[in-house]
């Protein structure tokens, strides 16, 4: 097992003189362990920013549809549904006083 020293300095890192211990620098597996978590995770970040812009892209072709069928019924896309709704009364009026 050892002396409370040498199991101070496996625990805690390498005691310093009296004083606190001094934290140990980690060894080659350890960080091995943090690189692979590390790149683990920037994989993921990856693979879910693609996720993201594909969505992204797919929402913005949606938009881009629903802008192009509005304009061929005659609706610009920023009116607001009043005027949309007026100005489709006021066709509709116009066509039944045509057709009397």
């Amino acid at each position: 097992m050892g002396t409370q020293r040498e199991q101070d300095d496996d625990t805690k890192g390498i005691w310093n003189g009296g004083r606190s211990p001094v934290r140990r620098r980690p060894g080659v597996e350890e960080l091995q362990v943090h690189i692979s978590v590390i790149t683990e995770e920037m994989e993921n970040l990856r693979s879910e920013n693609r996720f993201l812009r594909e969505k992204a892209l797919e929402y913005r072709l949606r938009a881009e549809k629903a802008e192009v069928r509005l304009v061929r019924e005659g609706i610009t896309p920023g009116e607001k549904n009043e005027q949309v709704f007026q100005r489709r009364s006021f066709a509709e009026l116009n066509k039944s006083v045509n057709l009397e």
